[in-house]
């Protein structure tokens, strides 16, 4: 087994203790360790045999490798964030199809989600509560149709009226 001490700054040490949810053991164990002790000394000090100091610096290795990893996840995703951040800020969006510039509203379809898309024509699925929010698109073709699962209604889409109509 490796005997690594580590070398961690204050600031750090406190971060760890603070998000490894470690147990009283661990706690002590990281502690000592943080000092630099042996893992020999660390467990005279806890008054255990070494072999349990080992199984004890296995988990506090592991809560410590999680707790950075997540502290690296959470850095990746912020910075993703700034970036779709500057990408609207500076560019348009397409949603269902459509595209979206700065300062434009995005529709509400509530549970309605395109399945398919080929061309203009699209295919919905979702809840009859949200029949109304059925889009009508300057572009949005005939033959584009609506399934509701909750009371089976198929409902197609008419482009010279901008109408949709139930099958049935």
């Amino acid at each position: 087994m490796r005997n690594i001490i580590p070398d961690f700054t204050k600031d750090e040490q406190d971060y760890i203790k603070e998000h490894a949810n470690f147990t009283g053991d661990e706690l002590r164990f990281f502690e000592l360790r943080n000092k630099e002790y042996s893992l020999e000394y660390c467990a005279e000090e806890m008054n255990t045999c070494i072999s349990r100091v080992k199984r004890i610096d296995k988990k506090v290795i592991a809560k410590i490798a999680k707790v950075q990893l997540i502290e690296a996840l959470r850095e990746q995703i912020r910075i993703l964030k700034e970036g779709a951040e500057m990408i609207v800020e500076n560019t348009m969006i397409v949603f269902d199809g459509q595209r979206y510039y700065k300062g434009d509203e995005l529709p509400d379809l509530g549970t309605l989600v395109a399945v398919s898309v080929q061309g203009n024509v699209r295919n919905y699925e979702g809840l009859s509560k949200d029949r109304d929010k059925l889009p009508k698109y300057d572009d949005l073709e005939t033959g584009s149709s609506a399934l509701f699962y909750d009371t089976k209604e198929l409902y197609k889409y008419e482009k010279t009226n901008k109408r949709w109509y139930k099958m049935g």
